[in-house]
C-alpha cells in the first residue's frame, strides 16, 4: 500500500519524466488491483493506456494493460504471468 501511495504521489507532483509515466502509472494500477482497489486500478490502467499512446513505452505494456484490466473487472487480486 505504501509503494502505491508513494508512486501515485510522484505521478501527481510531476517527479517523473514523460517517458516514465506510462509504466509507472501501470505499476500503480497493478498495485491497486493487488490491494483489491479495482475501481482505482481500472482508472490507472486507462490513464496508462492514454500515456502510452502519447509517449510510447515498452511493447509488453499494451497486452499487460488489457490482461490486468480484465483481472480487475473480474475482481481478481491474484498474480498472473504477463501476457506475451
Amino acid at each position: 500500500e505504501k509503494a502505491a501511495q508513494y508512486l501515485e504521489q510522484a505521478l501527481l507532483v510531476g517527479e517523473l519524466e514523460d517517458e516514465e509515466r506510462p509504466v509507472m502509472t501501470y505499476l500503480v494500477g497493478e498495485l491497486r488491483r493487488r490491494l483489491g482497489e479495482f475501481a482505482a486500478a481500472l482508472r490507472l490502467f486507462d490513464e496508462a493506456a492514454v500515456l502510452y499512446a502519447e509517449h510510447g513505452g515498452p511493447k509488453w505494456m499494451v497486452k499487460a494493460l488489457n490482461q490486468q484490466a480484465r483481472m480487475a473487472k473480474d475482481g481478481s487480486t491474484e498474480s498472473a504471468p504477463l501476457a506475451k
